[in-house]
C-alpha cells in the first residue's frame, strides 16, 4: 500500500469575513510542516483496586500556520492585516477551514472534504528582513461536516444529508410586540429563507419539509411575544440549512 504523499492532504481557510460567499485559500506556501495539533482532554483514573483507566472526551483541535508572508493584494493578507489593525476579536475572528484529500477523488477534479468552524488567532506580527510575516493559528471549533471540494471553482458542497449552518442575528423589532433577524450567514446559494416562532421549537432536520415555516425578509419587523424563540432554516425545495433556535428579542 503505497505512503500518501503531503502535498495531497490539502488545507484551505475562507477569506472572507462576511461568511457569506466563501473565498477558500490554500495555505501552506513556504511552510515545511503543518499538522493539525488535536489537544486531547484526556482523563487518567486510578481506583481503589489499583486499576488505571484513561479516557478521551474531547479535543481542541489547531493549526498553527508560520511562516505566513503578507502579500499585498491578497485576499487572506487583507483579512488578517484587518484583524490587527483593528484588534478584531469575537465574531469578527469567526472562519471556516477545509482539509481536501486530493488523493481520494470522488470524480474528475472533485475530492473528498471536510468543513469546520474556526477562529483566526493573530499570534505575532512584524518578521525579519526576508518580508512582513503574520504568522496565526486556526483554532477549528466545531460544526464539522463532510461534502467534497471542486478544485476549478473552489466550492464546498455538503454530503447530500447534512444540515448547513446558518448564523442569525436577532434584534428588538421597534416595539414591546416586534423581533427583527437584522443578517444571517451561511445561506446556501440558490436557497430561500424562511423562521418560525414558538416557545418549544424543534430543531429541524436536513430534508424537513418547510410546512409551518413563514418567509424571511432580513430587517423586517417580526410580530413575536416576549419568551418566544426563532428558528431560521434554508430552503431549496427542502430545508437544507438551520440556525439554532434563540429567544426573540422585543422592544423600541
Amino acid at each position: 500500500m503505497a505512503t500518501i504523499k503531503r502535498h495531497l492532504l490539502a488545507h484551505y481557510v475562507d477569506a472572507d469575513a462576511t461568511q457569506v460567499s466563501p473565498i477558500y485559500v490554500r495555505i501552506g506556501d513556504l511552510v515545511e510542516e503543518l499538522n493539525i495539533e488535536m489537544n486531547a482532554n484526556v482523563e487518567t483514573v486510578k481506583d481503589i483496586t489499583g486499576h488505571t483507566s484513561t479516557s478521551v472526551d474531547g479535543y481542541e483541535p489547531q493549526l498553527s500556520i508560520e511562516p505566513y508572508y503578507a502579500k499585498a493584494g491578497d485576499v487572506l493578507y487583507n483579512r488578517l492585516q484587518k484583524i490587527f489593525d483593528e484588534r478584531q476579536t469575537l465574531d469578527d475572528l469567526l472562519t471556516h477551514t477545509l482539509e481536501v484529500h486530493t488523493w481520494e477523488e470522488v470524480t474528475s477534479g472533485v475530492f473528498v472534504a471536510y468543513r469546520e468552524d474556526a477562529i483566526i488567532e493573530i499570534v505575532s506580527y512584524g518578521g525579519d528582513t526576508k518580508g512582513v510575516q503574520i504568522p496565526f493559528n486556526l483554532h477549528l471549533v466545531g460544526n464539522r461536516v463532510k461534502g467534497t471540494f471542486t478544485a476549478a471553482t473552489k466550492t464546498f458542497t455538503p454530503d447530500s444529508g447534512t444540515l448547513g449552518k446558518l448564523v442569525i442575528e436577532v434584534i428588538k423589532g421597534g416595539t414591546t410586540t416586534t423581533t427583527k433577524v437584522s443578517d444571517v450567514v451561511g445561506e446556501p446559494a440558490g436557497s430561500t429563507l424562511y423562521y418560525k416562532l414558538g416557545t418549544n421549537l424543534t430543531a429541524p432536520n436536513y430534508g424537513d419539509a418547510s410546512t409551518g415555516y413563514t418567509a424571511l425578509t432580513t430587517g423586517s419587523a417580526i410580530t413575536t411575544a416576549a419568551g418566544q424563540s426563532i428558528v431560521v432554516v434554508a430552503v431549496n425545495t427542502t430545508i437544507v440549512a438551520a440556525s439554532d433556535i434563540v429567544p426573540v428579542v422585543v422592544g423600541a
